[in-house]
């Protein structure tokens, strides 16, 4: 059983918080005040699809330059 695995059980009985990845870019997109569906919309992608994205992991570098690119287009 893979560790993010007992994270998530321990998670899901009231243990220890789950890990959050992603911290950076989750706090780009709450200062900038759009839904993470915009973002979703403005990579092409389904809105659940950027939410996993977000949840199992570190992104990639590239997959970070998009979002943030599209949270600029996004604000002006």
């Amino acid at each position: 059983m893979s560790t993010e695995t007992k994270i998530f059980r321990l998670w899901m009985k009231g243990g220890r918080k789950m890990p959050e990845y992603n911290k950076d870019v989750r706090q780009a997109i709450r200062q900038a005040r759009i839904k993470q569906y915009e973002i979703a919309v403005k990579i092409g992608c389904h809105p659940s699809t950027l939410c996993s994205w977000l949840n199992v992991g570190e992104l990639s570098p590239e997959r970070k330059e998009q979002i943030f690119k599209a949270i600029e287009q996004i604000k002006q």
